[in-house]
């Protein structure tokens, strides 16, 4: 499974999930972004590992609650395999949302074609 498929598994009963852009019509959703990804574990001159930053944005009314949800979102991405989040909340004041962020990382193989 692909790392796009992994998240949005992983997240969709939240809302929708969607990579870097959501422009439908829901009033909450995600949406997710890699800001980096490095080699690990080299062999052979080769990473055989890959590590990957991952940033997941969940965006909900300002006055709806959020304390519970978010805990659920860091113990859904543990369990998927990623590193325990660090959390950011945000209020946006042009949309009226609130921006939540949650930012981990995820060591996945490296596949080598020769």
């Amino acid at each position: 499974m692909n790392l796009n498929q992994l998240l949005i598994d992983t997240l969709s009963r939240h809302g929708p999930v969607y990579p870097d852009f959501y422009g439908g019509e829901a009033k909450k959703y995600l949406t997710f972004n890699y800001p980096d990804e490095n080699g690990a574990a080299y062999g052979d001159n080769k990473p055989l590992r890959v590590i990957t930053d991952v940033q997941v944005h969940l965006y909900l009314g300002q006055n709806e609650e959020y304390q519970a949800e978010k805990k659920e979102i860091c113990r859904e991405l543990k369990a998927a395999g990623f590193l325990w989040p660090s959390v950011t909340v945000l209020l946006e004041d042009d949309t009226g949302l609130r921006h939540i962020i949650f930012e981990t990382k995820i060591k996945t193989k490296t596949e080598w074609e020769e």
